[in-house]
């Protein structure tokens, strides 16, 4: 059986003029880690080529914009099967042995690999795989993203998808991660209206007002506190939401801007618009995740990707965001909990 260790270049494999004592920051191993595998993987370098021949369209949602990403290749992650029954029956594709030969990966600490995505949404588009095959929970998991983001820096967001809320391997711990610039809401938070949320001190969190989509932003460099108002959010979602989910339907993107972190948190309704159900000239093939609920969305269907309009996306956006009333209701709470905390 492969195991992780055939899998894994040392840093030297990476860079061979590397010098006896020589450290390479984690950024730099990662561009080299992506250039040696699109040189020896065809599936990666396909992958790659197709995301440079994709087409976009811009559409404004609600006052906010929103780009259409038509990327055939996407069809095996948007259209896949993730009820129990179909996990059960498929090996899992993030384990070593299911892996294609060619797949590399760069160790990130004792408990993770970094590999490359084949099937690209966003410009060195990275996975990082749990080395244990565990589920898919954000609960305990939250250092990880604070740490994945830091070491790739402020070019780079990552993203963590809910088992239920766009994850294609809800079987194995999984975060991706790829270069920002493409994705809207990281440009909104600077400049759209905010709705402030009692935080404790060294964090500010906040909402977007009139937004389309539900969203609560938490930013600072307290890194406790951080991790704390995640784990918080996640607990009061869970008593809101009555749900027999493991965890509340939730998507998150992170980033780490000089010494501050800024996590957009999306609480989800729905796993996948009802369109996506439909059949006939109803269907489309959209499946939300955290890069779709951030304003890059993803189509694999290019008749979807003609008659999708701003109409048809806020609908969309509608069904998968948490419904207005739970929303403020998660507000409320959270402002309470922390008001009550500091008297």
């Amino acid at each position: 059986m492969i195991e992780w260790d055939s899998r894994v270049l040392a840093p030297g494999d990476l860079c061979p003029a590397l010098q006896i004592g020589e450290q390479l920051d984690f950024k730099r191993l990662v561009d080299r880690l992506f250039a040696q595998q699109v040189e020896s993987w065809p599936d990666l370098r396909a992958g790659v080529g197709a995301l440079q021949q994709v087409e976009y369209r811009r559409l404004s949602v609600a006052g906010a914009p929103v780009l259409l990403q038509h990327n055939p290749r996407r069809i095996v992650s948007t259209g896949a099967q993730v009820d129990s029954a179909s996990i059960m029956r498929r090996p899992c594709f993030l384990c070593p042995g299911q892996m294609p030969e060619e797949e590399k990966g760069l160790a990130f600490g004792t408990q993770f690999v970094v590999v490359c995505n084949p099937y690209p949404v966003l410009n060195k588009h990275l996975v990082l795989v749990s080395r244990e095959h565990r589920l898919q929970l954000l609960d305990g998991n939250v250092t990880h993203l604070l740490n994945f983001a830091e070491a790739l820096g402020p070019d780079f967001v990552v993203l963590y998808n809910g088992p239920s809320s766009g994850a294609s391997a809800p079987d194995h711990l999984h975060l991706q991660a790829g270069e920002a610039q493409m994705i809207p809401v990281l440009r909104d938070v600077e400049v759209w209206e905010k709705f402030m949320i009692p935080s404790p001190a060294g964090i500010e969190t906040f909402a977007l007002t009139d937004y389309r989509v539900n969203a609560i932003i938490l930013r600072g460099g307290d890194r406790l506190q951080l991790e704390n108002g995640i784990q918080r959010i996640l607990h009061v979602l869970g008593d809101i939401v009555i749900t027999k989910l493991l965890e509340p339907m939730i998507n998150l993107l992170v980033t780490k801007l000089s010494e501050v972190w800024q996590v957009v948190i999306f609480p989800r309704e729905r796993h996948r618009p009802a369109c996506f159900y439909s059949t006939g000239d109803d269907r489309l093939t959209v499946s939300p995740a955290a890069i779709d609920m951030g304003g890059l969305i993803v189509v694999p269907e290019g008749r979807d990707f003609e008659r999708m309009d701003a109409e048809i996306v806020e609908r969309i956006y509608a069904e998968v965001t948490l419904a207005d009333e739970k929303f403020e209701r998660l507000i409320e709470v959270l402002g309470r909990i922390v008001l009550k905390d500091a008297t």
